[in-house]
């Protein structure tokens, strides 16, 4: 796989923050992702894939600089 170069900050802020599409997108992960309890009891499988999405959604908030 070639290697690519990472995309600007710029980028992720312009389609993120300043797209009030792309800042409502990214509202609602933060709501269900990030700021939801993502521990499931007796379900650790389901507490995994919480916690990887809270991840993905952690890194788009963090490529943005918020």
């Amino acid at each position: 796989m070639p290697e690519r170069k990472p995309v600007a900050p710029e980028m992720w802020r312009r389609i993120f923050q300043d797209d009030p599409d792309g800042a409502a997108i990214l509202e609602e992960l933060a709501m269900e992702h990030v700021y939801a309890e993502p521990f499931v009891s007796g379900a650790p499988d389901a507490t995994a894939y919480n916690l990887g999405a809270r991840a993905v959604v952690m890194k788009i908030m963090q490529r943005c600089g918020q």
